[in-house]
């Protein structure tokens, strides 16, 4: 008795001394002082897969898109919390001014040279330019994801500062995701939308995408050190390391062609809202897992690193041809991938759109870096 008592103790011992160790590493001055500065190639890779089912999700394909959506944009959120905390070291003003740099005058200048291509032959379109930045709901249908990215920034900012714990934020996050955010389970009596909408320049800041996509953001800010660790641990000369990191990158790539293949086998969650939300959250971790583990055997790819170290070029490139440059060439020169249902006629087509994007990329990123969220080197 007095035995079983004491290994009793010893493990309330270790899982308090386990408690307190969280805690401690828990503090954005922990992150900070701990995190190694470079980049990491296997994120651009995963962001270049990120951004390949991003293009695929666009096209009418119920499996390849709902398979798409479950996880892209998570994982775009995700990587861009992976250096948020970097920026608590900056002011206010001076992470605006990153952020302006970045996100806002790429944004605008993608957002008006789209217009003025697709808009050419419209007697508004002057009008309708400056309503594409004044009024709520003018908002370019690919670009969305920009805006909500400037908000998911400075929100994190504010709250990485008041509260200063990582883990805290996710969960605060995760809160206002399964309440609030876009697959929530409580119907409230009221649109919380339409008074965000209110807001004058909602197009710049669509305040209700944090409820969504910060708990993404937050969790990849205070995850970071966790997927470094599993991803050095794929190639580690520990072995008990080694055995663990591999075995959860293919245990998340099994789980992950099992949710491709059976998708529609769990139907019957979405009849419990709670169980809906969760599950949508935790496929998609299990679908990222599986992606970085991919990438870091991929990260000597030329063209995938140079896709997921000009996504700003994609993101504002495809827009334009999805709704009018690469479809004109298909019919012109009969290519014969009008059906876009047809999961071997999308993919071709989503590579033809990769292939002409990439022939912009080193003259944008050598004469227009702005584009691209870069300064031009002197």
């Amino acid at each position: 008795m007095k035995k079983k008592s004491l290994n009793n103790y010893k493990i309330c011992r270790s899982i308090k001394s386990r408690v307190l160790e969280f805690r401690k590493k828990d503090t954005v001055e922990y992150y900070n002082k701990s995190s190694k500065k470079g980049r990491y190639d296997w994120i651009d890779v995963a962001k270049a897969i990120a951004m390949i089912f991003i293009f695929l999700g666009h096209w009418k394909s119920e499996r390849i898109g709902d398979f798409a959506y479950s996880f892209h944009l998570q994982l775009f959120f995700l990587v861009s919390g992976f250096f948020a905390l970097h920026m608590q070291k900056d002011t206010f003003m001076q992470m605006i001014k990153k952020l302006l740099k970045r996100i806002i005058i790429p944004l605008f200048l993608w957002a008006t040279i789209s217009y003025i291509i697709l808009n050419l032959d419209s007697p508004d379109a002057m009008s309708g330019l400056i309503d594409l930045f004044l009024k709520t709901g003018e908002v370019q249908p690919n670009y969305w994801f920009l805006p909500a990215l400037l908000v998911c920034s400075i929100v994190y900012w504010v709250l990485a500062k008041v509260i200063r714990r990582p883990w805290i934020i996710v969960l605060m996050c995760y809160f206002l995701n399964i309440l609030l955010g876009k697959d929530s389970f409580i119907h409230l009596p009221f649109d919380i939308q339409s008074y965000f909408k209110m807001f004058p320049l909602y197009y710049w800041f669509e305040l209700d995408r944090f409820f969504t996509w910060g708990f993404w953001y937050a969790l990849g800010a205070a995850s970071l050190p966790l997927f470094v660790q599993f991803i050095e641990g794929i190639d580690s000369t520990n072995k008990k390391y080694k055995y663990i990191s591999n075995i959860i990158g293919w245990g998340s790539i099994a789980l992950t062609i099992f949710i491709f293949l059976h998708h529609s086998h769990f139907n019957f969650i979405n009849k419990v809202p709670f169980f809906k939300t969760n599950y949508i959250i935790v496929s998609a971790i299990t679908i990222i897992t599986a992606v970085f583990y991919l990438s870091y055997f991929l990260k000597d790819s030329t063209y995938l690193n140079k896709i997921g170290k000009n996504t700003m070029i994609f993101i504002g490139i495809e827009f334009i041809l999805h709704s009018y440059i690469a479809i004109t060439l298909s019919q012109s020169f009969n290519l014969g991938i009008y059906n876009f249902v047809d999961s071997l006629s999308l993919i071709t087509y989503t590579f033809l759109t990769i292939a002409i994007i990439m022939l912009f990329i080193d003259p944008i990123n050598k004469f227009f870096p702005v584009l691209n969220g870069k300064e031009r080197k002197r």
